[in-house]
């Protein structure tokens, strides 16, 4: 389920923000990034290649990862945040030109940092 949408800029400037929240692991990280590396036309991964190409972020109850997808035209920065205390998993993603996302990635690190530190019911 779709919590929040943000958007800002028009054209080459645009950048999309999505906050999304569904129960329990929500079939899990690698299928998730998978799907995220297919929309910017990059092919699947392993769970190694994921883990060695993320940053853990958050800490039990609610830890997961943060990424940055390359793809040709478009990048995306992406957050698995899964909430073992509440069951739920958070997804936070970005999509936009290169230059926009590298632009936009220290607010979307520490957007990423402060979701994984809320409180269960946050």
């Amino acid at each position: 389920m779709r919590l929040a949408t943000f958007r800002a800029g028009e054209g080459a400037t645009a950048l999309e923000v999505v906050l999304s929240e569904f129960p329990g692991d929500a079939g899990g990280l690698l299928p998730n990034i998978n799907r995220w590396r297919a929309q910017v036309s990059l092919p699947p991964a392993t769970l190694d290649q994921v883990e060695a190409d993320s940053t853990p972020v958050g800490a039990p109850p609610m830890a997961g990862r943060v990424l940055h997808l390359r793809g040709e035209t478009v990048h995306m920065l992406g957050a698995v945040l899964h909430d073992t205390g509440a069951g739920r998993t958070r997804f936070l993603k970005a999509t936009g030109a290169p230059a926009v996302i590298e632009a936009h990635k220290p607010a979307f690190e520490q957007f990423a940092r402060s979701l994984a530190a809320m409180k269960e019911g946050g």
